[in-house]
């Protein structure tokens, strides 16, 4: 079977959690080597800090879970943690720095459900997601919560779906960029209420939650 079928079966299963469960997941990750496995040990004898790459803005989801895991877990490794956010497209250009850093155990990653996302939504990706990235652990998961500003007429979902309903393509919501996990959580709740509405990508999640604040 070509690789490009075998990864996209396995994509599909990963997806199915998304249909009912619609959780943002995070998982720990490093770049695939033969070396890579002793990563996680981060052996630094000059006392290097650690790189934690966050593929997102910070402010975001992944970052607060990031900043919250790097002082205990810098604490246990003996070495400080440092976090880069390298933000846009899904994660991808993030997760290329990670692919590409050296294979020298200084370096960790963050990767969300859009990891395994990606390869379904883009024609090309600049690395294997499941070959060039080794998971670690999952770290944690989010739940996607449905917020509307409040001077939105709706104070629940039935509401807002009729409010949708009397306004056909009139009104917007904001993601962290298309083909992410907000975006298709999104379409999918579009597309079981039967309602159009029209998508604003944003390059990640604070510079969409300041405008849906500010109105």
């Amino acid at each position: 079977m070509p690789h490009f079928l075998r990864t996209a079966g396995r994509l599909r299963r990963a997806l199915l959690p998304l249909r009912h469960g619609l959780r943002l997941t995070f998982a720990l990750t490093v770049a695939a080597a033969g070396a890579a496995a002793p990563a996680v040990h981060a052996q630094s004898p000059d006392g290097k800090p650690l790189r934690l790459i966050v593929p997102t803005q910070p402010g975001s989801q992944a970052d607060a879970v990031a900043r919250a895991l790097s002082e205990p877990m810098g604490r246990q490794l003996g070495h400080p943690i440092v976090i880069e956010n390298i933000a846009g497209a899904g994660g991808i250009p993030g997760t290329q720095q990670i692919v590409r850093a050296p294979k020298d155990g200084l370096t960790l990653g963050l990767v969300s459900s859009n990891h395994v996302i990606n390869p379904a939504i883009y024609r090309s990706m600049p690395f294997d997601s499941l070959r060039d990235i080794t998971p670690i652990t999952v770290i944690g998961t989010l739940p996607l919560v449905l917020v509307v500003n409040p001077s939105v007429p709706a104070n629940n979902v039935q509401e807002l779906i009729a409010l949708l309903k009397r306004k056909p393509d009139q009104l917007n919501y904001g993601s962290s960029g298309n083909g992410t996990v907000l975006h298709l959580a999104a379409e999918l709740f579009a597309s079981e209420a039967k309602v159009e509405v029209r998508h604003v990508p944003y390059k990640g999640a604070g510079n969409y939650t300041t405008d849906l604040l500010g109105g």
